[in-house]
């Protein structure tokens, strides 16, 4: 008889002992420099080397950014910044965790997040009107973005939530309710959200490449997006594309362990003179985590990538679109560093894995029925 569940009892049971003993620790009453900053520095490693032991046997990827984390947050400074985004990337992974064992129903995810996009969007009608007429809502916001705090989160937000209206109550009610976040971005009047935009149609018709319309249909977007770009470059790319350079050289100076977890501020000060603004993020996720991370962050992103295109299938679609939407909008913005932002992106994350899982699973009963019977 199998005993995988006391198994996965115990390891619940330790990762709640080791919370409840972290915070007991945390409030020991010291002076400053004595027992109790060790002990809540060696708490942070041992509870995010014991998540990541949990986490392996889901995604080996993320593990592995969680240690990683674990090192650059020490290395090559501890200290505030560092603190932080070890704590936010922490709880990043513990919130895939919960998401891989609870194992939501995907429909019901995606109805929620169909009507957190159509609250959003509400409010940010408000505000529009708030502006162009004399009507007073007391929502005053000179870049209507809804509840988000910019234009470019806003965008995001659509961006991701595509794929939730093509599924579930919302899409047999109306197919035309996919058309909420596509309003919602042209509201938003971001470049990036409309490029990403046209990436989720082309998607969308890749996987309807036999049909010869879908494929004119990608070669038309295809030579749209190129006609455009060369037309009408995106507004802040000459900024972006400075502050690139900056990050680019940074990386040739600490490319093996990085700057350190959450140093990218510390280092973006310098770039002031260059760029003639203070760039708190890099605006791509990428270089921003080769910079602070090095090349071991960009190796496992990569290995994920790679991996979730391995394991693609189609009953995992929509999940699997909502994640190409998250890689390609962190080419040009700091979605992960957005706390809404990075819990769908990692509810997308940890609802394609188990999906992919379940149908692996149903995949090899199958094949044994078919061995048995024969």
């Amino acid at each position: 008889m199998k005993e995988d569940t006391p198994q996965q009892g115990y390891s619940i049971k330790s990762i709640i002992v080791a919370l409840l003993f972290f915070i007991v620790v945390y409030r020991i009453p010291a002076s400053q420099g004595q027992a109790r900053i060790s002990f809540q520095v060696l708490m942070e490693v041992c509870l995010s080397l014991g998540l990541a032991t949990v986490l392996w046997k889901y995604n080996k990827f993320i593990a592995g950014f969680l240690i990683l984390s674990v090192i650059n947050m020490h290395y090559p400074l501890y200290d505030g910044a560092s603190f932080y985004a070890g704590k936010m990337i922490f709880l990043g992974c513990l919130w895939y965790y919960f998401v891989v064992t609870i194992k939501p129903d995907m429909k019901s995810v995606f109805n929620a997040l169909c009507f957190g996009v159509v609250i959003n969007l509400f409010v940010q009608c408000l505000q529009i009107v708030d502006i162009y007429s004399d009507i007073t809502f007391a929502l005053p916001c000179s870049n209507p973005s809804g509840l988000m705090s910019n234009p470019n989160e806003t965008a995001a937000l659509y961006v991701f939530c595509i794929p939730c209206f093509l599924a579930g109550k919302w899409w047999k009610t109306s197919r035309f309710t996919v058309a909420l976040p596509i309003i919602g971005l042209y509201f938003s009047r971001t470049d990036l959200g409309g490029f990403c935009l046209v990436i989720a149609i082309m998607v969308i018709l890749f996987k309807n490449i036999d049909n010869k319309y879908a494929m004119i249909g990608i070669l038309v977007l295809w030579a749209a997006m190129i006609a455009v770009l060369l037309y009408k470059p995106f507004n802040t790319l000459d900024d972006r594309i400075k502050i690139w350079t900056y990050a680019a050289d940074l990386i040739k100076e600490h490319w093996v362990l990085g700057a350190g977890l959450g140093h990218w501020k510390r280092l973006a000060q310098f770039a002031i003179k260059i760029t003639g603004t203070l760039w708190e993020t890099a605006h791509n996720e990428y270089l921003q985590a080769f910079v602070e991370m090095g090349i071991g962050s960009v190796i496992l992103i990569a290995g994920y990538l790679i991996d979730v295109l391995r394991r693609y299938w189609d009953r995992a679609f929509l999940p699997f679109l909502s994640i190409v939407l998250i890689a390609a909008f962190s080419f040009g913005s700091f979605p992960w560093h957005i706390a809404p932002l990075a819990m769908i992106s990692i509810t997308m994350m940890g609802l394609y894995d188990t999906a992919t899982k379940r149908i692996k699973k149903n995949e090899r009963k199958t094949q044994d029925i078919l061995t048995g019977c024969s």
